[in-house]
């Protein structure tokens, strides 16, 4: 349907549909999903974990000692891919200090410290993942001509390095594609990339402060420098509607931060999948409850005696028991975990189903059509959004910073823009 395109993805733990959605996990663990929930996500989903986030506590020494790889260490359900990627889709992790020849600057939970090609890769190793994104000099959007070109310079050499003798013979790589906002620079950086024999390709530096025109023509650039028969891989991508326009230009593989943003902020997810209409039953969108028609906000005491499930008609685990919405608007009040479990249960599931209604549209040609529905879909919901008073929504408690998830502040530049693309639910 146009460049969108849907494949079966093939690796030693199981098949995945393209384009596909990853599982968001911070230092492999999701937030709030036990392997047991994960496990009863059907189709099994990918599993996104970060390499950055494996560089210390755990170390590589440590899960070398463990000898099983990634998979077995986080208790992996054996249908789930796992794909690792080189950043955090929630957290910037980079410029707080400048990158050098010898590797990129990080800052994670540890602290901050230099990824090195054969610290990454020793990373890499230990992990086993079934895809791995090679190491990528991170810069943002904006950053200047000099400094993207730079980038480009410094992620070519790290591949060449990654997929040497430091790759110890895995297979599943995913070459980085950089460039910042520099056409130019993503060109000469996918043909660099289309050289090498990997699997497929990682877009890197999005997510940082592009408008959405700004990212569309960039993608297209990169992506006529690329082979068509490799898979292709996207990271920042902060909302369904970032999602969907992915997909439309012919990506295949995305991480997903935007049912972490949902969860923290005590948000059920309730937009329709299928334009055709009978897989979920929406909630009337009602502002004065803290709802649209993408999303409600369980946070709100007009759901404390709502016994209604979440979404009717939704087959996940949270709205099959069913857990009432007023159950979940307590577990809220009451802080404790379990409303963040049961929701993220929800959305997590929710978000699946959702590629599994593009997967359709794609097959059947019909997407450019299921595009134009979804996107007069979302703009209902957010000119509803608009409209409320948010700081003063009747009865909502705001606890900690419900509309933002983690951002490292200590990247003050980066996060100025990445928070920009994060302010969405």
């Amino acid at each position: 349907d146009g460049t969108a395109r849907t494949g079966t993805l093939s690796t030693r733990h199981g098949k995945l549909t393209t384009p596909a959605l990853m599982v968001y996990t911070r230092r492999g663990n999701s937030l709030n999903l036990t392997p047991d929930m994960l496990a009863r996500m059907q189709p099994s989903p990918g599993v996104q974990v970060d390499v950055m986030q494996f560089l210390a506590n755990p170390a590589p020494a440590h899960l070398a000692k463990y000898g099983k790889g990634g998979h077995k260490y986080l208790a992996l359900n054996e249908g789930s891919p796992l794909v690792a990627t080189n950043r955090d889709p929630t957290v910037y992790e980079f410029g707080f200090k400048s990158s050098t020849e010898h590797g990129v600057y990080v800052t994670i939970h540890t602290g901050g410290m230099l990824a090195t090609p054969d610290t990454y890769m020793e990373a890499v190793r230990v992990l086993q993942p079934d895809l791995w994104v090679t190491l990528c000099d991170e810069v943002t959007h904006d950053c200047g001509a000099k400094r993207a070109a730079t980038s480009v310079t410094r992620t070519s050499k790290w591949l060449t390095m990654c997929l040497g003798e430091r790759a110890g013979g895995m297979t599943g790589a995913l070459a980085a594609v950089t460039g910042a906002g520099c056409a130019a620079e993503r060109v000469k950086s996918a043909k660099a990339a289309a050289e090498q024999a990997v699997t497929g390709f990682a877009l890197c530096g999005f997510g940082t402060g592009e408008s959405a025109e700004e990212r569309a023509t960039l993608v297209a650039t990169t992506l006529e420098h690329l082979p068509v028969d490799k898979l292709r891989m996207m990271s920042g991508m902060a909302t369904p509607l970032e999602l969907l326009e992915g997909v439309m230009q012919g990506l295949d593989l995305f991480d997903d931060s935007y049912v972490v943003q949902a969860t923290t902020g005590g948000y059920a997810l309730c937009y329709p999948v299928d334009q055709r209409g009978a897989q979920v039953d929406p909630p009337a969108s009602n502002p004065d409850q803290g709802a649209d028609e993408t999303k409600i906000n369980l946070w709100n005491v007009e759901y404390r005696t709502d016994k209604g499930p979440l979404l009717q008609g939704c087959t996940c685990y949270t709205c099959s028991r069913p857990h009432s919405r007023s159950y979940i608007h307590h577990l809220l009040q009451a802080n404790e975990m379990l409303a963040d479990i049961l929701l993220e249960a929800h959305n997590a599931h929710h978000q699946q189903q959702w590629f599994g209604a593009i997967q359709q549209a794609i097959q059947e040609g019909r997407l450019q059509e299921y595009r134009t529905w979804f996107h007069a879909l979302w703009e209902r919901g957010a000119t509803t959004a608009e409209a409320e008073d948010v700081e003063g929504v009747k009865g909502v408690k705001r606890p900690r910073n419900a509309w933002l998830p983690d951002v490292d502040t200590t990247a003050e530049a980066a996060t100025e823009h990445h928070s920009k693309k994060l302010h969405v639910v």
